[in-house]
C-alpha cells in the first residue's frame, strides 16, 4: 500500500496590504499531515485572521501545489459573506476579519511510497476602507 504524508507549507502573498511594520494576516493550519493513497482526494483546512475592518475577496484566493503531480481542487471559504466593494462598485463575496479555508488535494496515480513534502502557493487579496495598495515585493519577511 502506497501512502504519502503531506506537510502543508504555504507561501503567502497579498496584493493589497496596509502599510504596517508587522504582518497583518495570520494563517494557521488546522489539518494534521495528510496520508494519501494514489489518486485519493482529501481536504486541508486553514484559518485566516485579518485586522479589524479587513475583508478578503473570495475570487482572489488562488492555491497551487508547487509539486506539479499534485492537484488542488475546490476551495471553500467559511463563513462567506457578501459586501459592497467601493472600488468596483459591486457586491462581492469573501471573508470578513477571520474565517476558514478548505482546500481539496488530489494525489497522483503514480504516487511514490516514500514520504513527500508538498509545498503550496497561496495568493489572496485583502482590503479595508483605510487600506492602500502596496507592492508586496517591498517587504522582506
Amino acid at each position: 500500500m502506497k501512502r504519502i504524508s503531506i506537510a502543508l507549507v504555504v507561501f503567502l502573498y497579498s496584493t493589497l496590504i496596509w502599510a504596517v511594520s508587522e504582518p497583518i494576516v495570520q494563517f494557521s493550519v488546522l489539518t494534521d499531515p495528510l496520508q494519501l493513497e494514489p489518486g485519493q482526494i482529501k481536504s486541508v483546512r486553514l484559518t485566516i485572521e485579518m485586522p479589524t475592518g479587513f475583508h478578503a475577496y473570495s475570487e482572489q484566493f488562488k492555491i497551487m501545489a508547487m509539486n506539479p503531480e499534485f492537484n488542488v481542487g475546490q476551495v471553500l471559504l467559511s463563513p462567506e459573506i457578501e459586501f459592497y466593494d467601493k472600488y468596483t462598485k459591486k457586491t462581492k463575496k469573501g471573508l470578513f476579519e477571520k474565517g476558514e479555508i478548505q482546500v481539496q488535494i488530489e494525489a497522483p496515480e503514480n504516487l511514490s511510497s516514500m514520504p513527500q513534502k508538498v509545498n503550496f502557493d497561496l495568493r489572496y487579496q485583502i482590503c479595508s476602507e483605510q487600506a492602500t495598495t502596496q507592492d508586496l515585493s517591498q517587504y522582506n519577511e
